[in-house]
């Protein structure tokens, strides 16, 4: 059985090293982003494959992408210490041009090979009703 391709942005983080573990646990073939050696370490440790690279920087690892059955958003984008309403629009606007980056760079893929893209920022829960 062929073992199904995954990366995952946010595998280093609280949340991603457990999809980690899972997905690799499931037979899944993890690629994870990390920005640094540690980030590596931890990934190798978890049986992933590291992939250097910031996930708002997409052409220096979309081809990780090619042939994924899926590319996971974990990322969470730094909060400032006060969370009003300019904050938290700042912080959207920022969380929509990285994902926009992510889907220009996805589209450079022959359509065959992209991923299905799971994005799981949290952002939109600061968003007031």
């Amino acid at each position: 059985m062929k073992m199904k391709k995954m990366l995952l942005l946010g595998g280093t983080g609280f949340v991603g090293r457990e999809v980690v573990r899972v997905a690799v646990d499931a037979g899944w073939q993890v690629a994870a982003l990390s920005r640094s050696e540690a980030g590596d370490v931890l990934l190798r440790g978890l049986g992933a494959t590291p992939v250097r690279g910031d996930a708002a920087e997409p052409w220096g690892w979309v081809e990780e992408a090619r042939g994924a059955a899926v590319m996971i958003d974990l990322v969470q984008p730094a909060l400032p210490a006060r969370l009003g309403r300019a904050e938290i629009q700042a912080v959207s606007r920022l969380r929509q041009e990285v994902t926009s980056g992510w889907l220009s760079a996805l589209a450079g893929l022959p359509p065959a090979e992209r991923p299905r893209l799971l994005s799981v920022s949290g952002v939109d829960d600061l968003e007031p009703d």
